[in-house]
């Protein structure tokens, strides 16, 4: 499982029909100087959890059951976690979830999502009811292996205002593999060496408010350049398939009048990590 839900929200993504759009989370308030974890290698701290380079991440030294804490403001809304890089699915790591909500942090934490089993160490996304929370506190129960995450983003994703408006490639099968054959004089086949590989998706959207667009989404165009975020094509069809990934291109939105008002469409090329 690749993206998690609270219970609470199932019905009301279910009624709004947002569980057919895409979502794209990108906001993310997680720094180097605001996450704190329980245990942490010396070469590897929890500060790692700060950056987006995939390459470097936080390692827990025990097996004990532990937590990863995001000091926040309060201030700002947020309704998902999301990590990347890790282990915890392969680690057989129970992960639940937990928040001090600001102005209420006497009554303590309030459970947002249960204790979970991944089944797999590919992105995840954990989405919860919009709270403004001076803490997020994410407990790990591991078994097979200490945790281990590159990238951890919490924040408010963004739903789409519509669905993919044409044919896709699935993300599951959107590899963009570089391959070096080796053949012999004679002409046998001696073998072949993956030398490059990762994933690239293209999705169009059309008939957009312009207004939404630039509210919701001006931002991101902005921002994902540079700034890699999370999506998942189909959340309540295929919850398996989450990436984390990049803009190749700018967002150019073509804009036309209608009876409604100013429409946009646009499209997103987005590389990921395979």
């Amino acid at each position: 499982m690749a993206i998690i839900i609270a219970q609470n929200m199932v019905v009301t993504a279910v009624q709004s029909g947002a569980s057919g759009k895409p979502w794209f989370a990108w906001r993310n308030y997680v720094t180097r100087g605001n996450v704190v974890a329980q245990y942490e290698d010396v070469l590897h701290p929890a500060s790692n959890l700060g950056n987006t380079n995939t390459a470097l991440s936080w390692r827990s030294t025990s097996l004990d059951e532990q937590t990863v804490d995001v000091e926040l403001g309060g201030s700002a809304p947020i309704d998902y976690i999301a990590v990347a890089r890790h282990n915890l699915g392969s680690s057989f790591c129970e992960i639940s979830v937990e928040a001090l909500i600001s102005g209420q942090e006497s009554d303590g934490y309030v459970e947002l999502i249960a204790g979970q089993f991944l089944g797999t160490d590919e992105p995840v996304i954990i989405r919860f009811g919009e709270i403004y929370p001076t803490r997020i506190r994410v407990h790990l129960k591991p078994q097979n292996a200490p945790p281990q995450v590159a990238i951890l983003y919490v924040g408010k994703l963004t739903v789409m205002q519509r669905g993919i408006a044409q044919e896709v490639v699935p993300l599951h099968f959107a590899y963009k593999t570089e391959v070096a054959t080796g053949r012999a004089e004679s002409g046998d086949f001696l073998g072949r060496i993956i030398t490059d590989q990762s994933k690239s998706v293209s999705y169009s959207f059309e008939l957009v408010d312009y207004g939404w667009f630039k509210r919701e989404f001006g931002e991101f165009a902005k921002t994902s350049l540079t700034q890699p975020f999370f999506f998942s094509w189909l959340p309540k069809l295929y919850p398996d398939e989450v990436g984390f990934g990049w803009l190749n291109t700018d967002i150019n939105p073509d804009a036309a009048h209608y009876a409604g008002g100013i429409q946009v469409n646009f499209t997103l090329d987005i590389s990921t990590i395979a």
